[in-house]
């Protein structure tokens, strides 16, 4: 079973859709061999100047710059409930790898790292290398795909089809 973490709800969604993962569940879907979860954005962020030294809980101008010896980071308070569903997901023993399906680029690599690295995750990382608006474009094209052929003999074969031209087309399979 494969994990696929995307960076929003709403492409997680789209993804979920692709690949089979109907079942709802708290803070992520599941189906067809598939976990597919979402970050909501930045779950995890550098640590406060405080976690470093109680001195730099109030800090002045005179304190700058604040530069630790060591960098850390921590789970951010609004987004951790989500934030340990992934962690239970990717320590779930069902699961072979995690998929990053966050969006392409640096900005959705980060989130992605640092919540699999804060995690302590060890398993195999993928790379979905996407942005969510090609994502969507090429969902619907699979979507009208199937839905041209539904109510025709073999439609299961179609609906199949069409999500493995998508795994496919959107690299998900190595």
């Amino acid at each position: 079973m494969e994990l696929v973490i995307a960076e929003k709800p709403s492409v997680a969604q789209s993804i979920a859709a692709v690949l089979g993962a109907t079942q709802r569940k708290d803070g992520y879907l599941e189906g067809n061999e598939y976990l597919v979860s979402w970050c909501v954005g930045h779950l995890v962020e550098l640590g406060q100047p405080e976690s470093y030294e109680e001195a730099w809980k109030k800090w002045s101008y005179e304190s700058l710059p604040i530069i630790p010896q060591e960098w850390q980071h921590e789970v951010k308070s609004d987004t951790k409930a989500q934030y340990q569903i992934l962690k239970k997901l990717m320590h779930d023993d069902r699961v072979d790898a995690v998929v990053c399906a966050t969006d392409a680029g640096r900005e959705g690599e980060l989130i992605f790292r640092l919540t699999y690295n804060m995690a302590g995750c060890r398993k195999p990382m993928k790379r979905l290398w996407i942005s969510s608006i090609i994502f969507a474009q090429a969902a619907t094209m699979i979507t009208c795909i199937i839905q041209h052929y539904a109510g025709r003999k073999q439609t299961g074969l179609w609906v199949s089809m069409g999500q493995d031209f998508l795994r496919y087309y959107m690299a998900v399979r190595h």
